[in-house]
């Protein structure tokens, strides 16, 4: 399957299953998730989420991603239908928002302690420190939510609820309370391995906004490896081949986080890479990452023989791409060629993997900057 895949303009992209609805739709009819704020399937513009999920990052390399589908079983909308809209009329004359945002929070956080699972309040809490620069406020009630369904019993736990939780979270860009949630959930379904795709996605985004090298950066990637071990342990390229090859390069990514800065050994990552550009020869993203890990690799020559054949099967963004990276070994000027970097839509193609950049989101764990590893390889979500 190529990654070049254009989408219709006139419909609209789910944040969460990356399904495509009706331009005026307000929930997905695949995974019953709010379709407020999303983006339009053949649009440049990041959806409210995180976009996560997928992005490359070598050089300043940026890359759509390949999200996971969240829920086959749910189809009834999230509790709430507020997720794009300021529903309080907050203030917005900045010197008194804060404080009226903390006011009318109170009555939802009251609500989330004596009922955790309370979507609706969970997800009027997103919006309302969202508009203030403090969503990282609400990580605890989704956590909190997700330990209260983990303590009923397994045979009477609702699954739409979990599903629910970890949809809100994602699509305010809350990465904490979104692995929590998927985590759950995958619990509940096992056997939906796109969600095991998912996981590994948010935990590498996670260690890119650590300090390269740092304890948290290196913990996170071994989790997404872990995750994307797991779908790959069960999937089958010929059933989701874009998936299936996306994922293989998300893993290779995280293994080449977790490398020591002096005398890494590439082989295991390259041998993955150079397997999807032998199996899905078209697939822009397997070449592309294969040529940046040869030029980690200090394989120069090899990794401009690579990056020469991302560019014959990318669309032109992705040519251009590569091309960027390609000229940075030759040691010359980059050919635009079909694109124009100055087109902010130029070359923009939405296929399922696209989706926002995580570039600004707050740093959950304190540290690193908020600023995301520069050393890596591949999509990300």
């Amino acid at each position: 399957m190529s990654s070049k895949e254009t989408n219709r303009n006139d419909s609209l992209r789910c944040p969460v299953c990356r399904a495509a609805n009706a331009a005026d739709a307000r929930y997905c009819e695949q995974c019953g998730a709010v379709l407020s704020g999303t983006v339009r399937a053949g649009s440049n513009q990041p959806p409210a989420v995180m976009r996560y999920l997928p992005l490359l990052l070598i050089a300043s390399v940026l890359v759509l991603v390949l999200v996971g589908w969240i829920v086959r079983s749910s189809r009834g909308p999230v509790a709430g239908d507020a997720a794009a809209q300021n529903v309080h009329g907050v203030p917005d004359d900045g010197s008194g928002q804060a404080g009226d945002v903390r006011e009318l929070a109170q009555q939802y956080e009251q609500r989330l302690e004596a009922e955790p699972l309370d979507t609706d309040a969970l997800n009027q809490l997103y919006i309302l420190f969202g508009s203030i620069g403090e969503a990282d406020r609400v990580t605890p009630f989704a956590k909190a939510a997700v330990e209260s369904w983990l303590r009923q019993p397994a045979d009477s736990r609702e699954i739409k609820r979990i599903s629910d939780v970890a949809a809100l979270a994602f699509q305010h860009g809350d990465l904490l309370g979104a692995v929590a949630g998927f985590e759950a959930y995958s619990q509940a379904e096992p056997e939906n391995l796109p969600v095991l795709a998912t996981i590994g996605d948010l935990h590498l985004r996670l260690s890119r906004l650590e300090a390269a090298g740092s304890e948290l950066a290196g913990r996170e990637a071994r989790k997404a490896e872990t995750w994307y071990g797991k779908y790959l342990a069960q999937a089958d390229p010929a059933t989701d081949s874009e998936l299936y090859w996306s994922v293989l390069v998300n893993q290779a990514s995280a293994r080449i986080a977790q490398l020591p800065a002096e005398g890494a050994d590439f082989a295991p990552v390259l041998a993955d890479l150079q397997r999807a550009t032998e199996e899905a020869p078209q697939f822009w993203l397997g070449w592309h990452s294969y040529g940046l890990a040869l030029q980690l690799a200090g394989r120069s020559e090899d990794a401009a023989l690579a990056l020469q054949s991302a560019k014959q099967c990318g669309n032109p963004r992705e040519a251009w791409e590569s091309e960027q990276q390609l000229a940075l070994i030759e040691g010359r000027e980059p050919d635009p060629g079909d694109y124009d970097p100055t087109d902010p839509h130029g070359g923009m193609e939405m296929s399922g993997s696209g989706s926002g950049s995580p570039h600004g989101l707050p740093n959950p764990h304190g540290v690193g900057g908020g600023q995301e590893n520069p050393h890596t390889v591949g999509t990300q979500g």
